[in-house]
């Protein structure tokens, strides 16, 4: 594997630049012991699209397939958030998705990728066999 660069960096953000939101990053002063000398910030990507920076990855990687294979669609796994990720970046770019999820995801969340317009299989009782199940997929 080939190690990334700050270009591949680079042409990341400029590809996901119009699918996910530049959240902020404030200072605070509110931490008891601080990690390094200097102020402390916070990146609060609970504001993003999908509430988790995982948008980030899903749009990046949905985005940098060819049309033909956006065309046929993504599978993945997940937990919970993933999958809200991948539904939303699935529904940014017209490309259909199916989300596995185990029996023990949270309902709200398979509400909130159904919500984006993937499929969800509910399959075993954990991740493992979620994703089990989603790679014979």
């Amino acid at each position: 594997m080939n190690a990334i660069t700050l270009a591949d960096i680079e042409a990341a953000a400029e590809r996901i630049a119009d699918h996910v939101r530049r959240t902020p990053c404030p200072r605070t002063r509110f931490v008891r012991e601080p990690l390094r000398a200097g102020p402390t910030m916070v990146k609060l990507e609970c504001l993003q699209v999908t509430g988790a920076f995982k948008a980030r990855g899903a749009n990046n990687a949905i985005l940098g397939l060819d049309a033909d294979a956006r065309a046929r669609g993504v599978i993945t796994a997940s937990g919970g958030n993933h999958g809200i990720a991948v539904a939303y970046a699935a529904h940014a770019c017209e490309c259909p998705a199916v989300v596995y999820l185990p029996a023990s995801a949270p309902a709200d969340k398979a509400e909130r990728i159904r919500a984006w317009g993937a499929d969800i299989v509910i399959e075993g009782a954990a991740w493992d066999d979620a994703q089990a199940a989603a790679l014979d997929g």
